[in-house]
């Protein structure tokens, strides 16, 4: 029991001080699907925007004077969206409060 303690705290160790050094010496690891450390930005690789047209838009719009409304989304997941979990609470009850907080609001359209 006490190799395995002394491993897991070798492990732990090795982690920090190797994120450590990386911190100090600023080096970055190879760009992946993970998570880059906050010290490594590769700003060479961005490109600077440039405004273009869109060539499939073709339709142009008009200015008109018609009010905008002002509307809430809602996700439309009421009561437990998971089968196998249960999250503790029935957001049934959650409905009603809802829809009277967007129209305390002001929302028109919801």
């Amino acid at each position: 029991m006490k190799k395995v303690i002394i491993i897991f705290v070798c492990i732990i160790g090795a982690l920090i001080v190797g994120i450590g050094s990386m911190f100090i010496f600023q080096l970055c690891p190879p760009q992946g699907p993970w998570p880059m450390p906050p010290w490594c930005v590769y700003y060479q690789e961005v490109e600077p925007y440039q405004y273009q047209e869109l060539d499939y838009i073709t339709e142009k719009f008009e200015k008109t004077d018609k009010e905008l409304v002002f509307g809430i989304g809602t996700m439309d997941i009421w009561g437990n969206p998971h089968l196998w979990i249960d999250l503790g609470e029935d957001t049934t009850k959650s409905v009603k409060p809802t829809l009277k907080r967007i129209a305390d609001i002001g929302g028109e359209l919801f």
